[in-house]
């Protein structure tokens, strides 16, 4: 018998035709296929595509659960032959890219994309297979046609034929005009679904965006950790803890370890809390807020009310230096500053500036230094926060003191910027810390 096999592939308001020939004779099932060279004799082909036991499903529903095992007819290595999804993705991470239909637009340069890039899939134990509902035959006519005129010609990957739609059903990509979404799904070694996306239809996937996925769920598997925002490999990673959270999302959402806040609340009246200190409305301005971890385990936030009225150079300076300023086009700031020094009758020392990771002498946005602008606010309390003077004619430097005693003593004249509206209680407990020379032991930051 000689048959030819036309294939209808539309999308959107084009339509292509691809048509190939083939000489067979039939006995019940099975073809002899003498066209093609590539293509083997006494090949089982299933004329009408896929066996498998499954009910159409959501996708959503689908994170967590084991993909259903199938058999089909699939093109490999050139060839048709017989898939069976538990033998092939047997102890294997599996992806499956589902696709509209052959001989389409966007279809092509996916498969071809993700053949490319096959070694990085297959380093990974990854095996890649395309799905659509098209048959074996359209397949192959596709495979043998050449780049130019729209065809995927050296693709690698074993292309799935879905003719029934039990498969797409399976999975909830099954679109309602017949075809399954463009959509990728992602299995771990023991056969759960681990990530599926679905993409409109005129939007080609991303290659990069498949393997970071697949890192992420590995690394999550081995280690424990959980993977945050943008992960990559060889990234910042979190323990499922509020403590880890909290360090990794101060340490990289923060505007630094010193960060610009709205003011979010204060003890009235004269009477002051556990966490806070009497705060002088009548003074205040500003207010910024630093949040300090160590050694990843956030330890918490401390919000200034600033004295813009009486200090108002050096309080535009501490603003800016909690947002980052650039600076000859460099962005200077109390990011990542950390506590260079504790003394335990006076108060805790912050401010130093980091570029590149050396530190700065000194810095601000009037220059290397600036004025000193007014002794008239005295301290009154513990929490009082004052900008250390350099101690010559060159005016205030970057560190400031947060004090823990109303009456602290130093050996500099020091300029009361503000006062700790709140977070009190982390300040007396940083004058705990072990030192060395006035050093904490630990890195806080």
């Amino acid at each position: 018998m000689i048959g030819s096999v036309s294939r209808l592939s539309a999308l959107g308001c084009r339509t292509a035709f691809r048509a190939f020939c083939f000489s067979a004779t039939r006995s019940g099932s099975r073809f002899m296929l003498n066209e093609y060279p590539s293509v083997g004799r006494n090949v089982s082909v299933r004329a009408f595509g896929t066996h498998i036991c499954a009910n159409h499903v959501n996708s959503g529903d689908m994170i967590g659960r084991e993909l259903p095992s199938f058999r089909t007819s699939a093109v490999i290595d050139g060839a048709i032959a017989d898939f069976d999804s538990s033998e092939y993705f047997r102890d294997s991470y599996g992806l499956l890219v589902f696709y509209p239909l052959d001989f389409t637009f966007v279809c092509p340069s996916e498969l071809l994309g993700f053949s490319e890039r096959l070694s990085d899939f297959e380093s990974r134990g990854i095996k890649v297979v395309g799905v659509s509902v098209d048959s074996v035959f359209s397949h192959l006519a596709w495979l043998h046609t050449d780049l130019k005129n729209g065809g995927v010609q050296g693709v690698k990957i074993p292309l799935l034929s879905d003719i029934s739609r039990t498969i797409s059903k399976s999975v909830g990509l099954l679109r309602s005009d017949g075809f399954a979404q463009r959509a990728s799904v992602l299995i771990d070694k023991s056969g759960k679904v681990r990530h599926l996306s679905i993409f409109d239809l005129g939007i080609g996937r991303s290659v990069d965006e498949t393997l970071r996925v697949f890192d992420a769920i590995k690394f999550n598997d081995e280690s424990g950790q959980v993977c945050p925002v943008n992960w990559k490999k060889g990234g910042d990673s979190m323990a499922p803890t509020s403590a880890s959270t909290g360090a990794y999302l101060a340490k990289t959402f923060s505007k630094g370890a010193l960060g610009c806040g709205a003011y979010y609340g204060h003890t009235s009246g004269s009477s002051r809390s556990n966490d806070s200190v009497l705060p002088r409305d009548d003074l205040i301005t500003d207010y910024v807020y630093f949040d300090l971890a160590s050694e990843r385990r956030y330890l918490g936030r401390v919000l200034l009310g600033l004295y813009g009225r009486h200090q108002p150079l050096t309080c535009e300076n501490f603003v800016q230096m909690c947002k980052g300023y650039e600076v000859d086009g460099r962005l200077i700031g109390y990011r990542n500053s950390p506590v260079s020094h504790v003394f335990p009758r006076n108060g805790i020392v912050l401010g130093d500036l980091f570029h590149s990771g050396s530190r700065l002498r000194s810095c601000t946005i009037f220059g290397r230094s600036m004025p000193e602008e007014s002794f008239d606010v005295p301290f009154v309390q513990e929490g009082d926060v004052a900008m250390f003077s350099s101690g010559d004619e060159s005016g205030l430097t970057s560190r400031f003191l947060i004090t823990l005693t109303s009456n602290p003593y130093l050996g500099r004249r020091p300029v009361v910027i503000g006062t700790v509206v709140k977070g009190m209680k982390l300040i007396r407990s940083l004058g705990n810390e072990p030192i060395k020379d006035g050093v904490p032991l630990r890195d806080i930051r």
